[in-house]
């Protein structure tokens, strides 16, 4: 489980939470971005080798705004590797989705702020690998000032990611195709959108080719 914990003499930090199969707690641990501002953790995965990755948002520097987070935690929840990313106009940041696929990629779905180019906030993609290396990165801006962004992720045996979110101020799902898992430039080929929330409905997508005919590999 992943979330905040109020600390004396702080704000927040970022919690995660180890239970067993009977929900019995085991451990936990903490995080504290440096300038003991608000930090908060809203996403966490497990990998099926005991290792726990958690996403949120860390405040490192009151001049920077919060950053999104991810960090990779052994069986004993002691951090192996932590990365963070801040956007170029020192705004707000947040990762909430987290995932891995079963090649040792991680990959964090959020959103970044881009008020510094007229952007608003635009949904944010990156894959890390075993080690916390940067893979690829990918961001999405609608038109202008719209938001968008990722709340969740899954990717599929065959290397396709899919993320959940916003699109245009409204609702939206994206869909990368990584031609193989060491794809460092997946390519964007099915955006959906609708004004309500898309929670609990079902969805199929069917892409097709520019003759009308459904294309499985697009």
């Amino acid at each position: 489980a992943a979330g905040s914990v109020d600390t004396l003499g702080k704000s927040s930090d970022i919690w995660l939470g180890k239970y067993n199969a009977a929900l019995g707690f085991i451990s936990s641990a903490t995080v504290n971005g440096a300038s003991n501002g608000s930090d908060n953790g809203h996403g966490v995965a497990a990998d099926g080798l005991g290792n726990a990755y958690v996403t949120g948002s860390i405040n490192d520097s009151m001049a920077q705004g919060n950053d999104i987070f991810v960090g990779k935690y052994n069986w004993a929840l002691n951090a192996v590797w932590q990365q963070t990313y801040n956007d170029p106009g020192n705004n707000y940041d947040t990762g909430y989705g987290i995932t891995t696929d079963g090649a040792g990629g991680v990959y964090a779905a959020g959103s970044e702020s881009r008020w510094d180019i007229n952007q608003g906030d635009n949904l944010f993609l990156r894959k890390y690998n075993v080690l916390g290396e940067i893979i690829w990165t990918r961001t999405f801006n609608a038109s202008g000032s719209s938001y968008e962004s990722g709340f969740d992720i899954l990717v599929d045996t065959s290397g396709v990611v899919y993320a959940g979110g916003t699109f245009n101020n409204g609702y939206g799902i994206y869909r990368y195709r990584q031609l193989i898992f060491s794809n460092t430039n997946p390519m964007l080929t099915v955006y959906l959108s609708s004004t309500v929330p898309m929670a609990d409905t079902g969805l199929v997508v069917l892409p097709f080719t520019q003759t009308g005919g459904i294309d499985p590999q697009l």
